[in-house]
Formats: structure tokens, sequence, C-alpha cells
């Protein structure tokens, strides 16, 4: 996974540039996390994005990603059933 560094290279976006160094500052000082809608969350209970490198609770996180773990669930039981 690359470094926060990395991902602050890769966007143009000041606000994500800002968010990724502010959330990376938490995570070192306190192990927490804000998610973007605010809330506080463990770094145990965080899920990052692999593409931009931001974290999320796990609503805002199934939002970015564009399904809910019950859709991903069930489009693997119905894929694994056809194997």
């Amino acid at each position: 996974m690359p470094s926060v560094s990395e991902y602050i290279a890769w966007t143009d976006d000041q606000a994500k540039k800002k968010l990724l160094h502010d959330q990376h500052a938490e995570a070192m000082e306190s192990n927490t996390i804000h998610c973007s809608c605010g809330q506080i969350r463990a770094m145990v209970k965080a899920y990052r994005c692999l593409y931009c490198g931001i974290y999320f609770c796990t609503t805002c996180m199934e939002a970015h990603c564009g399904k809910t773990i019950q859709q991903w669930r069930e489009e693997k039981r119905q894929k694994d059933s056809t194997l």
C-alpha cells in the first residue's frame, strides 16, 4: 500500500490533501481518525481506500465504493454458486 505522502502527491484536490494529512497526523497521535462525516473511528475499525488512501467509517466506505457489504456478500455468494 502506498504511503500517505504518495497519496497526497497523487491528488490535485486540496481538500483531499488536507484530509489525508489530518487523518495521518491524528492516526499517529491518537490511533484514531475522523471520517469525512465527522465520526471518530479507532484505527482498527476504520477502512482505508486502496486507491485514494482516505480512511472511512463503514457507512461512508460503502458509499465510497458504491455498494454495501451485504450487496457484495450476495454477489459473491451468487458467483461462488456458479463455479
